[in-house]
């Protein structure tokens, strides 16, 4: 049996829940695809104990390094929306979200590489028809919007389709953002911190002055990223 991929993500509690969610979608496609497939919660610096071997190692935990001892191993590592230290230590890097750092040409990259439900990917993308209202706080975006999801616990199927069947959602910078916008909502954009406000004030500010900015979101982001971890899968297995 050949080595596969290992995926590791963070606590939801303290990484937030989309990192999570968005590596189940690309381990499932994965799998699809008859790669073996790994996946584990670490915090940054606890030591990597991985029951079978491993040819890629997938990193989804915001800024911080691969966990010991990937570092010193021989396996082709990919970070993910890293600006920390693995970032550095990583094979590929992959920028699966907007950042502030990017210039124009990196910015409708990466929305174009967003990786979206296939629930909401199967639809027919009306990102161009969207609209953001920036607010200063949660209370303001509630008060103004007709689906707010962090007052409920939903499932993720329910919480998808009470999204599709909203007009307003009230959302912050994340993965439910944007399948909000790929849907064509008028979303209630609010901060859960400073470092998510600076993202929504940047990518509000950019849509001001690019009116169609949000084209980019075409939908492909999952595909087109497994793809690239497939690829990069058989090149080190290819002598396996």
């Amino acid at each position: 049996m050949k080595p596969g991929v290992l995926i590791i993500t963070g606590e939801t509690a303290k990484y937030g829940s989309g990192h999570d969610v968005r590596m189940r979608a690309v381990a499932l496609e994965l799998k699809k695809r008859k790669i073996d497939v790994q996946k584990v919660t670490l915090a940054p610096d606890e030591p990597l104990i991985v029951p079978l071997s491993c040819a890629v190692a997938l990193l989804d935990r915001r800024d911080t390094a691969f966990n010991p001892p990937l570092t010193e191993l021989r396996v082709k590592k990919i970070a993910v929306d890293n600006r920390g230290a693995g970032r550095a230590e990583a094979d590929l890097i992959a920028d699966l979200l907007p950042h502030p750092e990017m210039n124009k040409n990196e910015y409708s990259a990466a929305l174009g590489s967003i990786i979206l439900s296939r629930e909401i990917s199967s639809l027919p993308s009306r990102a161009s028809a969207s609209l953001i209202t920036l607010h200063n706080s949660a209370e303001e975006a509630f008060a103004a919007a007709d689906f707010v999801p962090g007052k409920e616990r939903l499932a993720p199927r329910e919480f998808r389709q009470r999204l599709a069947a909203a007009s307003r959602p009230a959302l912050y910078f994340g993965q439910s953002l944007f399948e909000a916008l790929y849907l064509g909502l008028h979303v209630q954009l609010y901060p859960v911190s400073d470092y998510h406000k600076k993202l929504a004030v940047d990518l509000f500010s950019r849509q001001l002055i690019e009116p169609d900015l949000l084209s980019a979101l075409d939908g492909k982001g999952l595909e087109c990223f497994t793809d690239l971890i497939q690829k990069t899968w058989k090149e080190a297995t290819q002598h396996a």
